[in-house]
Order: structure tokens, then sequence, then C-alpha cells
């Protein structure tokens, strides 16, 4: 039996800094909670190589009782070859089943931009049984995601997958190029560098079996859907929404008060998801995949700053909740 398991994350969050992704897994000794960054919204002062930014981490239980707290500083260097690529940040807590909410706050450290978001999710009894494929490439001491599979130029370019089922293979493939591993352990980590007959790859897929069932799912590399939210407005993409959902639908959204709009059309997307359970909700990321291209040409009712587009949080994800 064959499992496909698409590559939108189970918490997606785009609100003033561009787009904010966030994957929460949950194994037996942790829970891992991954922040994907974007390379282009991060500031960078007149004439400076880099940025210092302080990321503050704050989780609280469905109490409001503080579960766990981190502090964790980037320094982001100013270089074209990031540009289109976002910064992983991977924090690790020891979390029992329940409802929680995670606070961020990000800060620049030298102009003072600050921002606040914040998530709600929930942790049940069962492990993730297959995490994110995740591609992090180092170039020059700094690692990232890339939006491309170019080898040139990398110090390395390592896929990292997590899982909680007893695999019993792995297996890459990339191209037409197959390499199996046997019995991998979780984490498992593989330099693509040393495997790769070539230095530029069109795709990787990744592939877990586990007896007589095998999971199949595409290495995460950066999307431009990522910024969907960042660019247009809950009310943007509610109008969207109009041409697909059925006229009972229709009629209760539209009726939704603005403040309760982006948490309608997060549960439109559930009621619609053709695989709940899995890492991503697959119909709600081919919709905003085509609306990417097909709303290039239309104006954004968001606000700007920067040439960058500032909006509202959306459709499943961080919500913005203040910035000074």
């Amino acid at each position: 039996m064959i499992k496909n398991i698409s590559i939108l994350a189970l918490l997606l969050g785009f609100c003033l800094l561009g787009a904010v992704e966030v994957v929460v897994e949950n194994y037996d000794s942790t829970v891992d909670i991954w922040l994907l960054l974007p390379y282009d919204d991060f500031i960078f002062g007149a004439g400076d190589g880099g940025a210092e930014y302080q990321l503050s981490t704050q989780i609280k239980d469905g109490r409001g009782k503080q579960a766990a707290v981190n502090e964790t500083q980037l320094s982001v260097p100013r270089q074209s070859w990031l540009r289109g690529t976002a910064i992983p940040v991977m924090l690790q807590y020891e979390l029992g089943p329940g409802s929680y909410e995670l606070n961020l706050t990000l800060r620049n450290r030298k102009l003072g931009d600050r921002r606040n978001f914040s998530r709600k999710f929930q942790l049940g009894t069962q492990n993730t049984e297959i995490g994110q494929a995740y591609i992090i490439a180092t170039r020059e001491g700094f690692s990232y995601i890339p939006g491309l599979l170019d080898l040139r130029e990398l110090d390395s370019l390592v896929l990292r997958q997590s899982f909680s089922v007893a695999a019993r293979q792995i297996t890459l493939k990339l191209d037409d190029q197959r390499v199996d591993f046997a019995y991998p352990q979780s984490p498992w980590e593989q330099d693509i560098i040393a495997i790769s007959h070539t230095d530029s790859l069109s795709a990787l897929s990744v592939s877990i079996t586990e007896n007589n069932i095998r999971y199949e799912m595409e290495a995460l590399l950066y999307k431009p859907w990522f910024s969907f939210n960042a660019r247009y407005s809950a009310k943007d993409q509610l109008a969207q929404l109009r041409y697909i959902a059925t006229q009972n639908e229709w009629q209760i959204l539209r009726k939704v008060p603005d403040s309760k709009l982006t948490e309608a059309i997060e549960s439109y997307w559930q009621a619609h998801d053709p695989t709940p359970g899995t890492l991503r909700m697959r119909i709600e990321s081919s919709f905003t995949a085509e609306c990417c291209g097909q709303m290039n040409s239309l104006p954004s009712t968001n606000g700007s700053r920067d040439g960058k587009a500032t909006g509202d949080a959306s459709i499943s994800s961080l919500e913005n909740r203040s910035r000074s």
C-alpha cells in the first residue's frame, strides 16, 4: 500500500513578516517545532553586511500557564544568493497531549523592528508517523531552505527526515537516480551532494517503507505560495473562495464578520481536506499556488512597506497580534 504525503505544513503562518511557516511534529521524546522565515523579509540597515535578530518563543498550555520558553539569536548575512529562500529554526520541547498557544516575537536588535505572532495548536496521544522532508542547504557556513536544488557552491545539501514508524528502508529519487538506505533511524540525515551524480536537480522525492506500506513525499523547498497570505487579505481570499464554494457555503461565508473571517476560511479548508491528519491540506496548497499566479496582476488590498506587501494573518496560521 502506498501513502502519498503532500507537503503543506500543519500550521501555515503569514503576517507582516511576509510568511512564517510553522510545522509541529510530535514524537516520543520531544515535540519538534520548525519555523521557516523567508529571507526576503528580513530588514537590513543601510550599508550593513548582515542583520542581528532575536527570536523569543513562549508556549502556554490550555490553562494559560507557561509550558516552555526559548530565546534564539539569529545572525542573517546580506547575500544575493539567499534571495528566494527561507531560514529554518528548529525548536524541541517536552509537551504532553493538550491545547497550546505558541507566541513568537521577532526583533531586529539594531533597527528596533519588532513583530509579535501567536498560534494555537493541539497535541494528541499519537505520534507523527512521517515528518516533513526538510532540505537544508549550507553555504559559507549559513544554513537555509533553498528554492531550487542547485548543488553548486554549497558546503552541503542535507535531507533531514524524522519518523515514528518502524522504517525498513528509505529510498531517495534524485531525478532518474535512485539510492536505497536500509533500516534508517530517526532523525535520519543524508548529504545529497555526497550521492548525487549531477550538480543540479529538478526533483527530489523520498519514500519510506514500513513492512507492506510505503510513504511517498517530496522534499520541502521554498515556494512562492508561502507569501500568498501576506500579499492578499482575508477579504481577497474570500473573494477567490466564491468560485469554488457551494452556494450554501458561500451564503455562510459572506455573512461572517471581519473579525472572524480568518477563522472561517481556515475552517473551510479543514472541512475540504481530502487527507485529514497528514502534514498538508493538499487542496488548499493547490488552490493558493494557482492563485499566486492568477492574482499577480491584481492589486493587493494590503498596505506595503519598502516595496513588500504587508497584511493579515490568514488561512491557517500565526496571527499577527501587534507591531511596534
